[in-house]
């Protein structure tokens, strides 16, 4: 049995930050209204849609890359231009698989009404909402 992870790292006194991420942990940008994918997930499925979607596709939840199945494991890392008002979302798959963007696009565009504490907390309650087949975990930041 394996895990993922995503982070996001803002060394002091620096515009940029740093993301690093193995599995299917999504790092998401929340910039002036539109939502962007930073990560690209490590499974079969991300594999099969890069190569052209051939063939029946494969299940969803096939890791390729995972901590604790192997000793040593390859993450990926990005360095990414950090703006005011940037809203950072980090996520298991239990979010970004049930709630579709828009949803999570709307609800982030809230937040300046509304609280990043209230704004996860819908997050996970509309995953549920959606069937909550898989864990779900949500974290928000966001750089002033």
């Amino acid at each position: 049995m394996g895990t993922t992870l995503v982070g996001l790292w803002l060394p002091h006194g620096l515009s940029q930050a740093v993301v690093f991420h193995v599995g299917d942990s999504r790092l998401y940008r929340f910039r002036k209204g539109r939502l962007d994918q930073v990560t690209h997930d490590h499974s079969l499925y991300q594999a099969w849609v890069d190569a052209g979607r051939s063939g029946d596709p494969p299940n969803r939840n096939i890791i390729m890359r995972a901590l604790g199945i192997v000793d040593d494991v390859e993450a990926d890392f990005s360095v990414q231009p950090i703006q005011a008002d940037d809203i950072y979302l980090l996520c298991s798959d239990g979010l970004n698989g049930m709630v579709p963007d828009d949803t999570i696009i709307d609800i982030l565009a809230d937040i300046g009404e509304t609280s990043l504490d209230a704004a996860w907390r819908q997050l996970i309650q509309e995953a549920n909402d959606h069937g909550g087949k898989d864990n779900v975990t949500v974290v928000l930041a966001r750089f002033l």
